[in-house]
């Protein structure tokens, strides 16, 4: 617990060692804010819609003292807010602090983690740089919890500083770019996703096909274009 009596997220969800380096993960804390809140959603629409349901599951799980314990939680739960000079969140409690590196080298890379050709993995950790969409992810998901300023100010911010290093990030930052309008840089990342296993680097597939990647190859379609 905090000193300004909130809850850290550790607290809420998760063991003890949750990450020492990485503190009030927006992403992470957004989540778990969204998912208690649903689980409130559903107690209040269990009670109206399925009284007896209701009063089964209540006995055995015992839900009234639950819910007690979700809203204490949640009225508590730290949640990151857009810095007021540039709109910008701070994607951990770390981040905006760190070095910031001209990254538009390793954004042209053709292959992932070419920025550890010139970095130590401790000197990358010290530098505002993503290895995959996270803060974009929470917009993705929870797209209706903040505004077209925002989420442009954070897009402006975070899409320069990520390296696409992961398999799951481009077709996320396609949709996105959609939403930004920025049609020629969706088509680019929605490229990128699909070439994961059908491009030219034939061992790419060696240990099997990049599932989530492919299902984020269709998000592009349907979520981004479409």
């Amino acid at each position: 617990k905090r000193k300004d009596g909130l809850y850290h997220i550790s607290d809420v969800i998760g063991p003890d060692e949750y990450k020492e380096h990485v503190n009030d993960n927006a992403f992470t804390n957004y989540m778990a804010y969204w998912n208690i809140k649903k689980a409130m959603e559903c107690y209040h629409l269990l009670q109206e819609e399925n009284a007896e349901r209701f009063d089964s599951l209540n006995e055995q799980l015992n839900l009234d003292a639950a819910y007690k314990g979700w809203k204490k939680r949640t009225d508590k739960m730290y949640l990151p807010k857009p810095r007021k000079k540039d709109k910008v969140m701070p994607q951990d409690q770390t981040y905006l602090t760190l070095a910031d590196v001209d990254l538009s080298k390793y954004k042209k890379q053709t292959k992932a983690g070419s920025i550890l050709l010139d970095y130590s993995i401790d000197q990358v950790g010290k530098m505002q740089v993503s290895k995959q969409a996270d803060i974009l992810m929470m917009f993705f998901l929870l797209e209706s919890m903040f505004d077209g300023d925002v989420k442009r100010a954070n897009w402006d911010y975070y899409e320069k500083r990520t390296l696409h290093d992961s398999s799951l990030s481009p077709s996320t930052h396609c949709v996105l770019a959609c939403d930004m309008g920025e049609m020629d840089l969706a088509y680019q990342l929605f490229l990128q996703s699909c070439r994961i296993d059908l491009g030219e680097n034939p061992h790419s597939s060696d240990e099997g096909i990049h599932a989530a990647a492919l299902g984020g190859s269709w998000q592009c379609v349907v979520y981004g274009f479409g």
